[in-house]
């Protein structure tokens, strides 16, 4: 029970990033083009409008996929938890993967 929780967490680690990256970057993302942060391309640093906009999808992006992800390795732990399908560190392997 213990290496399940234990593994459980580690694959929480991307899914948590990506939840705080983009908690963060909607309330901090950089107002001005930056050339050493921010979601940066061509056409976003293109103007102002665009660069604004492109932080705030990506924003909405990291939220996105990071509570899909969430829901995809807690549904997957609690599957092989209950039915013992594969060993938590192979499945953690394939979360990675995943993720």
């Amino acid at each position: 029970m213990t290496e399940h929780l234990w593994f459980w967490l580690i694959d929480l680690i991307i899914p948590g990033l990506l939840l705080a990256t983009g908690a963060a970057w909607r309330r901090f993302a950089p107002r001005r083009i930056d050339p050493h942060r921010g979601y940066r391309t061509a056409r976003s640093t293109a103007s102002g409008v665009a660069w604004r906009y492109a932080q705030r999808y990506f924003s909405a992006l990291c939220l996105r996929f990071g509570a899909t992800l969430l829901l995809l390795v807690s549904a997957d732990r609690l599957i092989n938890l209950l039915a013992g399908l594969m060993p938590p560190a192979r499945l953690a392997y394939l979360n990675t993967a995943v993720g």
